[in-house]
């Protein structure tokens, strides 16, 4: 993964969900539609942290199978499984800081299934908080935005957690290689 900041997401290809999940169909093939909507969550999720930037424009929102994107969810709507959607997945490969972040989220997460990633975002703050905040109980629908703010704080000190952790492991690692060896007396 990235050591994080810049470069910064071009602005200017007006890039929009639509042309993610297109890119995520492109390279990773059919899948049901929970699945979809997360990876493009997560997208955009890492994308806030690793460069403060978006991955796309279009709002989240809290609905009761975690986070989606209804500007994804209008094209998909009413299909289990997605094979296409009216995107240019040909955009992202014109910014290299998107297209290696989504080459990062797919690798950490486009082996699991859309249950697995939606059990995953209802442990996550973005959308516990804007659920309560909101006041949508458990099993009731939910139109409520997840802040890119709040996405962004929480997915930066993740990362920040991981790094620290990596960086305990290492240092450790170091230590034990480098104890003296003891000779008997």
């Amino acid at each position: 993964m990235h050591g994080r900041v810049p470069p910064q997401n071009n602005p200017g290809l007006g890039i929009n969900v639509l042309d993610v999940a297109a890119y995520i169909l492109r390279e990773r093939g059919p899948m049901d539609a929970m699945k979809l909507q997360k990876l493009c969550y997560y997208s955009q999720a890492w994308s806030l942290a690793w460069h403060r930037g978006p991955m796309f424009d279009d709002r989240i929102e809290a609905w009761e199978n975690g986070p989606v994107v209804r500007a994804l969810f209008r094209e998909h709507r009413g299909q289990y499984w997605v094979d296409h959607v009216p995107g240019r997945a040909d955009l992202i490969e014109e910014d290299p800081t998107r297209q290696a972040t989504l080459s990062d989220v797919l690798a950490f997460y486009g082996d699991r299934s859309g249950q697995q990633l939606s059990d995953l975002t209802h442990n996550e703050i973005p959308w516990l908080e804007t659920r309560a905040r909101a006041r949508c109980a458990p099993g009731e629908p939910c139109t409520a935005e997840i802040d890119r703010g709040l996405i962004e704080a929480y997915y930066v000190e993740l990362w920040a957690r991981a790094q620290q952790r990596q960086e305990e492991e290492a240092e450790a690692r170091a230590a034990t290689t480098q104890a003296p060896e003891l000779q008997p007396a």
